[in-house]
């Protein structure tokens, strides 16, 4: 949206100055012939040379006032002109963030003295970005205005409304009652927002989210107040649609866009990102089949930051390329040394979970083969995770390079199948090794037939096209068992176990070896391989860890595979991560 506001700006720039050069010639010609009668008038009065000459200084003095004047009142009007393009939006009619600015400037040092609150609402419309790439920009103009429109309809007269750049809108309130007057005011703009847009013949949902600043209490300059709304704005856009933040001092230490790119560069250079890894189980055995990387990032000053907060900020800065290339060098040396500590356990796949800026680069694949002969792994042993919905308007040339990735050896995976952005068609289209069912059907599957007639066929289809099912964020015994009765092979959620440590994977494999086998005939529940936790001692059997960090898979692969005798019956193992146990 900005660069149609600039693209049209800069045609009424350009008609602007035609016109004025227009005026520039029309004034010239009125000089010259102006200049031709006061000399044709100075000859027919004095017959001579003096009479010539004088006449034509007169015309010439005349016509030059006049041309003086004229450009004096075209350079004021283009003047103007000019400084309205610079303030004002020629979409919508708004203000613009430099107006923004200026008013803030100007309104605020009174605000302070008579300590009035004024609120600052920036209402940031990221779903118009998508809507211009499938619908068109035509579309995404009249929607803006649309938009406009029904934020125009919640204010009061006093109000300030602003296009703050891009596909942001920013409301002032001043003179607040109080400060839960500007998060009601905010919770009204997003209640309205939520309704479809008629465009076109079309309903449209455009999903938004508000970031707020209230002034007051404190002296406040603009620049305060506008930096304190960017902080809750980009907290409102990692949350998600539909979010509301108010700013708090506790966001300061929190990720923005201008502090994105120096911090994080500075955690890759410290190796202050690590890998942790979330179980996946086989819902038939109970054994560890694969473990998903997730990545995590230890801040010096705020601990364990959460990944739905920086993973936004490594894409839009680009870090998510040269981190992303160290998760997959992480994913390899692992899934290597599981190969070697444990030979007698089922492969379990190590998955790593990919972005759209990572398969943008042209060594990619380059990449990920590297990777695999470095750390001498199996390809078969590791896995490529997408999310189709990430991958924008450039999604069929990002799956012919994974379906390159996937000629090296390693598997394929789609997230979030049965998402309003994913497709079946997709099943058919692409060699996919497995799919991860939407959440929202793992949800539901309880409460009805449909959604479980809908999980019932997508397994029986994977299963003729011998891809992989697996069933995300499963909370309770009865959602595994009712999954394990549909047909879903797979499954991990906090039921099973949360994320743990590599050192943690180790102790599933272990318990896997050391439990009685069982037949795979019957496909046991989830309460039915559940094994009673017996006291005694555990003898130290693993691999030796450093408590706390993340292992040097490399260093331990060297070293001989660990033979695991049957101790089951005196092993002890927390209850948190007993999956089959």
């Amino acid at each position: 949206m900005r660069g149609r506001a600039m693209s049209t700006a800069g045609d009424q720039e350009q008609d602007a100055g035609i016109i004025a050069y227009a005026l520039r010639a029309l004034v010239a010609g009125a000089v010259g012939a102006l200049a031709g009668v006061a000399l044709d008038l100075g000859t027919r009065l004095t017959g001579s040379l003096a009479g010539v000459v004088i006449g034509g200084a007169v015309g010439f003095g005349l016509a030059s006032g006049l041309y003086v004047a004229t450009a004096f009142r075209t350079i004021d009007r283009l003047g103007r002109r000019v400084d309205e393009l610079e303030t004002r939006d020629p979409l919508t009619g708004l203000p613009n963030g430099r107006a923004m600015r200026s008013w803030l400037d100007r309104h605020l040092p009174h605000a302070n003295e008579v300590q009035s609150h004024t609120a600052l609402l920036v209402i940031h419309a990221e779903g118009i970005d998508r809507i211009n790439e499938s619908h068109g920009r035509q579309v995404g103009d009249e929607l803006l205005k649309a938009l406009v429109a029904r934020v125009r309809s919640c204010l009061l007269t006093k109000d300030q409304v602003f296009r703050s750049g891009g596909t942001d809108i920013a409301v002032v309130r001043p003179e607040l009652a109080g400060t839960h007057a500007a998060e009601d005011l905010a919770e009204s703009i997003l209640e309205l927002l939520a309704n479809p847009y008629e465009i076109e013949g079309e309903l449209l949902r455009v999903p938004v989210c508000v970031g707020l600043a209230v002034a007051g209490g404190r002296p406040t300059t603009a620049e305060d107040m506008l930096r304190d709304a960017e902080v809750a704005t980009y907290r409102a856009t990692t949350n998600g649609s539909g979010s509301l933040v108010r700013f708090e001092q506790a966001l300061v230490e929190s990720l923005t866009p201008a502090t994105a790119e120096h911090r994080l560069r500075t955690a890759l250079e410290r190796g202050d990102f690590q890998v942790t890894y979330m179980p996946v189980f086989s819902l038939t055995t109970g054994e560890v089949v694969e473990v998903e990387a997730l990545l995590r990032w230890i801040d010096e000053g705020r601990g364990m930051v959460a990944a739905d907060e920086f993973l936004t900020a490594m894409e839009q800065t680009g870090i998510i390329v040269p981190v992303g290339a160290w998760v997959i060098q992480e994913v390899c040396r692992q899934a290597t040394y599981w190969a070697r500590t444990f030979p007698s356990h089922r492969p379990v796949r190590v998955t790593a979970n990919l972005s759209r800026r990572q398969l943008l680069q042209v060594d990619f694949n380059d990449l990920v083969a590297t990777a695999l002969d470095d750390a001498e792994t199996d390809p078969a042993r590791v896995m490529l995770e997408v999310n189709e919905s990430s991958l924008g308007d450039q999604r069929e040339d990002l799956w012919s390079v994974l379906r390159r990735t996937k000629d090296l050896g390693v598997g394929i995976s789609l997230d979030d199948l049965g998402a309003a952005n994913s497709s079946l068609a997709t099943l058919r289209r692409f060699q996919l090794d497995q799919v991860k069912i939407d959440q929202s059907f793992i949800e539901t599957v309880m409460a009805g037939a449909e959604d479980a007639a809908v999980v019932r066929h997508l397994t029986a289809l994977c299963r003729e096209l011998g891809i992989i099912t697996v069933a995300k964020a499963v909370q309770t015994e009865d959602q595994a068992e009712r999954l394990c009765q549909l047909g879903v092979e797979h499954a991990l959620g906090r039921w099973f176990s949360e994320p743990v440590t590599p050192g943690q994977i180790d102790e599933l494999i272990y318990t896997d070896l050391t439990r009685p086998a069982r037949s795979a005939a019957v496909a046991p529940t989830p309460t039915q391989t559940r094994m009673p936790v017996a006291e005694g001692p555990k003898p130290n059997l693993l691999p030796q860890r450093t408590p706390g960090e993340n292992p040097t898979p490399v260093e331990e692969t060297r070293s001989a595979p660990v033979v695991v005798p049957d101790l089951a019956a005196t092993r002890k193992v927390p209850r948190r991560n007993q999956m089959f146990a």
